[in-house]
């Protein structure tokens, strides 16, 4: 420099070269967010707004009033989310004479009144067994006999929207449904800038992130789901995928659990931790057969239902560092992430959960799911086709559950045990750009409320995959034959 005095030319320019993102300056396009490492959005009451809160203070065993607190920031999510939307949000002073809206009433006021009320709460049943609603005021006992209700898998803890009448105490429910959902564009303008994710990008470096995004067409996502990796079979079939793969050289493989077809301490003939440390090492020397995967392709491991952890409960831990070290120190680009993670592509934001949920949904079901109008038609006389043909579909019901709900696990804890202070890791607001479900169910994909939704099939079963494309957002079924 010539002179001590900084000219805005000068600053303008060094600030040009700080915010730049480039593919030269190895800008990450795939970022994994850990389950226990995102923070937790929070609704400030006091300025009606969302913040971050990186909360050191969580805990694996939190005490009761973490439960307590779980289940009333579900409500609060959802409740925020149904008050937004334009069906049930209040008009303006100017145009309340002119436009219509759905009012929710609050539990406590419904006593003591007549008529047809609606009203949002959660779901429960309390020790004799009778389903009541519950918002942040009150509790009452609800009669579904007649209750006519939306798609959607009913469970405990699922929130609803319900209209009906106040008879003894009783709200007897007329119709039953889901709180609409919102697309994740809404709420990122609530959010007014929040990173869901903690990410702190300026608005120039986020348009050209979204510029390399467009101009990367080539970017591929190999998905594979129960990986047993002591099924000499299924090595075979890896080997074949790999060798078929070789000159494609997918951006990313994603491989979820359970990696073994037995689990650790499960009797006679199970498996050990040393035997997934050697299967693991296998796959990595697999990965190495082929070169330009091993160098140019990530890897990332999502453990299942059966694989080692420190609890049964979600979030899961990664699958133990004692049997992935030899697999990470022969491919340095494999990470070992958590169930549920999260992945962002570019300006994507990806998340998988690996477990077998679809059962589990429909066993703990309080209504049989609602058949589709093609479903009617086909149904015979007989109740038993009924069930048959609503398994088909049971997919989408799923779907729109998780996605109504905006939670991973809308269940009863006891059927799903969740680790009270990571609830959040398990929520889905904002609403992600692609959910991909590993479960022990045949594959399927659909789309829900912009959300891109599919389970690429137990690969142990036929040896199914997704060959998934993110500039075009489109999945293919395929199979190692």
């Amino acid at each position: 420099m010539t002179s001590s005095v900084v000219t805005l030319e000068a600053l303008e320019s060094a600030l040009d070269t700080l915010l730049a993102v480039s593919a030269e300056n190895d800008y990450e396009q795939i970022q994994v967010f850990g389950a226990f490492d995102t923070p937790r959005l929070h609704f400030n009451t006091h300025n009606n707004s969302y913040e971050l809160r990186a909360d050191a203070h969580r805990r694996l065993h939190a005490g009761p009033e973490s439960r307590i607190q779980l289940l009333r920031n579900r409500f609060m999510s959802v409740d925020l989310r149904v008050k937004r939307n334009r069906l049930f949000a209040p008009p303006s002073a100017a145009v309340a004479n002119t436009t219509e809206y759905m009012e929710l009433s609050r539990i406590e006021s419904l006593l003591g009144v007549s008529g047809v009320r609606r009203v949002i709460g959660m779901l429960g049943q309390d020790e004799r067994k009778r389903f009541y609603l519950e918002d942040f005021t009150s509790r009452i006992i609800i009669d579904l006999t007649n209750a006519a209700y939306t798609d959607g898998l009913f469970t405990i803890n699922c929130m609803v929207l319900v209209e009906g009448e106040v008879i003894d105490d009783v709200l007897h429910v007329q119709s039953m449904g889901f709180p609409p959902p919102e697309t994740k564009e809404a709420s990122l303008e609530v959010l007014r800038g929040i990173d869901p994710l903690g990410v702190e990008v300026s608005a120039q470096q986020r348009e050209q992130i979204r510029e390399l995004e467009a101009s990367d067409h080539h970017a591929t996502f190999i998905v594979l789901s129960d990986v047993h990796l002591d099924d000499l079979q299924v090595m075979s079939k890896l080997d074949e995928l790999f060798q078929g793969l070789e000159s494609v050289q997918p951006t990313l493989f994603i491989l979820m659990g359970d990696f073994m077809s037995t689990s650790i301490g499960g009797g006679a003939g199970s498996n050990s931790l040393q035997d997934l440390r050697e299967y693991l090492e296998e796959l990595g020397n697999l990965i190495l057969k082929y070169p330009g995967i091993a160098e140019n392709s990530r890897f990332i491991l999502v453990p299942g239902p059966n694989d080692p952890g420190s609890s049964s409960a979600f979030p899961r831990h990664p699958l133990p560092d004692l049997c992935t070290r030899e697999l990470i120190r022969k491919v340095p680009n494999v990470t070992c992430s958590t169930n549920p993670c999260r992945i962002r592509y570019y300006t994507q934001d990806i998340v998988i959960f690996r477990d077998d949920l679809q059962q589990k949904m429909q066993r703990h079901a309080i209504l049989p799911p609602m058949p589709s109008e093609q479903e009617e038609a086909e149904m015979g006389e007989d109740g038993e086709a009924v069930q048959s043909v609503s398994q088909k579909d049971i997919s989408k019901h799923l779907a729109k559950t998780l996605i109504d709900q905006a939670h991973l696990c809308p269940l009863p804890l006891m059927a799903n045990p969740i680790n009270w202070d990571f609830d959040s890791s398990l929520q889905l607001f904002p609403a992600p750009d692609v959910l991909i479900l590993g479960d022990s169910t045949e594959q399927y994909q659909l789309g829900y409320s912009s959300v891109g939704v599919f389970h690429p099939g137990p690969f142990h079963a036929d040896y199914s995959f997704v060959f998934y494309r993110p500039s075009t957002n489109t999945t293919e079924f395929s199979r190692v034959e």
